[in-house]
């Protein structure tokens, strides 16, 4: 049996992942960056599931998540837990 998956952007979907750039965080307080971050991720938790219920209903049968849905988890300068958030 063929199965197909997807790691591409959604174009006539509402479905969007959003990330962040040190850039704009490193002068931040830590307490805004932590809520920042914890709403860019909220939003790519709610937009995961739309695109599983996506491909669910379109038979396609894997999706890649982009190593951008917890944005700078691993950078040094932030260095935030989830548990955090």
């Amino acid at each position: 049996m063929l199965r197909f998956g997807l790691c591409c952007l959604f174009k006539q979907e509402k479905i969007t992942f959003k990330t962040a750039t040190f850039s704009f965080l490193k002068h931040k307080t830590p307490s805004f960056c932590l809520s920042y971050l914890e709403k860019i991720i909220l939003h790519n938790v709610e937009n995961l599931q739309k695109a599983l219920v996506y491909c669910s209903r379109h038979q396609i049968g894997a999706f890649r998540v982009t190593s951008r849905f917890f944005p700078l988890f691993t950078h040094p300068g932030l260095n935030y837990r989830l548990e955090d958030l």
